[in-house]
């Protein structure tokens, strides 16, 4: 063979550096060594010191010694060591000579360097006047590394206490996940690699080892943010939408704005969750009061179902949250009977209004609180009736969301009418005018003199269409200079649901006149009657005042005039009510 070498050999003459009796320059020294000692050693399999061996060169046919004569290794004797056999193995033998210090290998007949297996080291002939000839084992990389991390506070592995565990693949192989146990409140969803910063869950069947160390972390979320079955993980909070986007909504908005998203824990596909019809349609029949609506995401693969229920709040008149959207609160306008309204409470004000308030994101209660004041002022409530509001608060973590209703108590100037969906609502007061006045009054005029309201109590809205009637204003205007008392019967209309639904309610006008007093709220009015004179003679005051009351149409007291009647009328409202409902007992 030749050696590619332009160094000129010098032989000491005689010097037999490992005493066999035969000079060094008719010997080859192989010194065997790894091209790299923290992957691959080459030892002797006896002494463990760096193998070294001294080949004669073969003898010329009269017995004598040439320094040109052949000589091979024998590759004998030798312990090969690979320190991590998973990632590395001994992938043969090259010879060099150090030229310099620089190493020159030593090539065949085609100028390639010789590369060879154990058996082929022996076949290895020098026939050049070399001293010395390393013969170095070469290692090649079979595998890498494969890390899963978890952190501590989703769950640990079962083969290690380290966040981290490792193993050795083979390139062109898949890694195959340890195992390990989830933290109580966490769910597994999947690995991901450590360099995606989308967190993008891999398939590790398909995932295939090739030129570098890969680390996967394990990807965890807290159990009320996801529902699992199997590998099918689906995610999805709820979420707020206006009343007036409710025509224009479609099950793909509910599924964008819900940000639903399904995938498997194993393989990373992903998949589709979809809400059904009828969960679209409870959605736009929320009326314009707005409401609070649960709906289910489903998503079905691979045999397996899964669903998660999510709020939907609608705002409208009587739904709102707090800023944020993080709380949604509803509750509904309502009405109830001057009795009812007596034995007013929390839980009543609560049950009445429905109210009910929800965490959006997680679909789970939130306490509501009415408002206090709001339930003493509709307790307090006269055998008139009226309208009220009743307002209510929910709060969590600081949030609060806030939202009111109408309460419409019944009485004797506060009338309800039902219209399906919504309740038309029309409550007006008595009131006095001067005779002058009294001649002058349109119907139009008198309705805000009876501050006449009417409303849609569930939607909140005004009901403008309200009209006093016209044979009460005509009987008014026609009143003489004594005075009077008059009924004025007010009307509201709506349409609701399609259909007319029509209300009335009826007050007292007193015209102040000659037989007419007037006292703040007070009127007091008497007309002339006729006695025969022997009744006359032992009249009395009682039996004066009653004849006078019978004669106008009016309740009277004849008897005693009870302290405090005209100064400390509202407590005098409040005792002829509990009488009332005392008697009804």
């Amino acid at each position: 063979m030749e050696l590619v070498t332009n160094e000129t050999f010098t032989a000491k003459f005689a010097v037999d550096s490992n005493k066999d009796g035969v000079p060094d320059k008719y010997q080859i020294k192989f010194t065997y060594v790894s091209n790299d000692e923290t992957i691959l050693t080459v030892k002797d399999a006896t002494t463990t010191d760096p193998k070294v061996e001294y080949i004669t060169r073969a003898l010329n046919s009269d017995g004598t010694y040439s320094t040109t004569n052949p000589a091979s290794p024998t590759g004998t004797g030798i312990t090969k060591t690979v320190a991590k056999p998973g990632l590395f193995k001994f992938n043969g033998w090259k010879a060099y000579v150090l030229n310099s210090g620089a190493k020159e290998y030593l090539k065949d007949g085609a100028n390639d360097i010789y590369v060879l297996d154990d058996a082929g080291l022996a076949g290895l002939s020098i026939d050049t006047p070399q001293t010395e000839v390393f013969i170095e084992a070469m290692n090649t990389r079979i595998g890498y590394v494969a890390n899963f991390k978890i952190d501590p506070a989703d769950g640990k592995f079962t083969n290690t206490t380290d966040a981290v565990t490792s193993a050795d693949v083979l390139i062109g192989s898949s890694p195959t996940a340890p195992s390990f146990t989830s933290e109580p409140a966490r769910k597994f969803v999947g690995w991901y690699d450590e360099t995606d910063t989308d967190k993008n869950i891999v398939d590790l069947s398909k995932t295939k080892i090739t030129d570098k160390d890969l680390t996967f972390v394990g990807k965890f979320m807290d159990e009320k943010d996801v529902s699992i079955t199997d590998d099918i993980v689906l995610t999805g909070k709820g979420f707020t939408i206006n009343y007036a986007d409710l025509t224009s909504l479609t099950k793909d908005d509910v599924i964008t704005k819900s940000d639903a998203k399904s995938w498997s824990s194993a393989t990373g596909d992903k998949f589709n969750p979809t809400i059904s019809d009828d969960d679209l349609a409870k959605i736009k029949a929320v009326g314009p009061e707005g409401g609070i609506v649960t709906v289910t995401l489903t998503v079905v693969e691979n045999g397996k179902t899964v669903t998660r229920d999510i709020a939907v709040v609608v705002k409208g008149v009587s739904t709102n949250t707090d800023p944020d959207s993080s709380i949604g609160i509803t509750a509904v306008g309502h009405t109830m009977s001057n009795d009812a309204a007596s034995q007013y409470d929390v839980d009543e004000a609560i049950l009445r209004a429905k109210a009910k308030a929800i965490d959006v994101t997680y679909n789970t209660e939130v306490s509501v609180t009415p408002n206090a004041q709001d339930i003493e002022n509709i307790k307090s409530t006269g055998v008139e009736g009226g309208f009220r509001k009743q307002r209510f608060t929910a709060e969590k973590d600081g949030k609060i969301a806030e939202t009111s209703v109408n309460v419409i108590i019944e009485g004797t100037q506060t009338s309800v009418e039902n219209g399906g969906s919504d309740s038309l609502a029309l409550t007006a007061t008595g009131f006095s005018l001067t005779i002058t006045d009294a001649l002058a009054l349109t119907g139009e005029g008198s309705i805000p003199l009876g501050k006449a309201q009417s409303l849609l109590v569930v939607s909140d809205k005004e009901v403008t269409e309200i009209t006093a009637n016209q044979a009460d204003i005509d009987a008014i205007n026609n009143v003489s200079e004594n005075g009077g008392i008059f009924d004025l019967t007010y009307t509201s209309s709506a349409t609701i649901d399609g259909v007319l639904v029509i209300t009335s309610v009826t007050v007292k006008v007193v015209v102040a006149g000659d037989n007419v007093a007037v006292n703040g709220n007070l009127g007091i009015y008497a007309t002339d009657f006729v006695i025969p004179f022997d009744s006359a003679k032992g009249l009395t005051s009682e039996e004066a005042i009653k004849k006078a009351a019978i004669s106008c149409g009016m309740p009277y007291v004849n008897h005693r005039w009870l302290g405090g009647m005209l100064t400390n009328f509202g407590t005098i409202k409040k005792s002829i009510r509990k009488l009332e409902i005392i008697k009804k007992m």
